[in-house]
């Protein structure tokens, strides 16, 4: 990598870091949405905005948990996905994709998701 872009790389960085206009644009900027998962904690995940409302639903109404969309995923979708990630994790699968079918209110949506493990603990 050049150094301008290493510069360039570590100036983005604290920019995300210091100012919250970066990372809402960036966010904003996502197509379907952006989440964050802890997988420590593996309940507990942060979905912005956009990712509930490409899929039909209200933020208010829908929790910061896995569980919530696992429940309203298909489960026959749910299991491929979750043994997928699990491939990912063991680092045989550096990024993977999801297809998954979620519904609202009687409507099936196909959403194509493209995931990365960014830190292992």
């Amino acid at each position: 990598m050049k150094t301008k872009d290493m510069y360039l790389q570590k100036e983005l960085f604290e920019l995300i870091r210091t100012d919250k206009r970066i990372f809402d644009f960036i966010k904003e900027s996502s197509f379907d949405g952006l989440w964050y998962w802890d997988l420590e904690n593996s309940e507990n995940e942060w979905m912005n905005e956009k990712f509930w409302t490409v899929l039909g639903y209200d933020l208010a109404e829908m929790p910061h948990k896995s569980s919530a969309w696992q429940s309203i995923i298909n489960q026959d979708d749910l299991k491929v996905a979750l043994d997928n990630f699990s491939k990912h994790c063991e680092n045989s699968v550096p990024e993977y994709g999801v297809l998954s079918k979620l519904n609202k209110n009687g409507l099936i949506l196909s959403s194509e998701g493209n995931e990365k493990l960014i830190e292992f603990a």
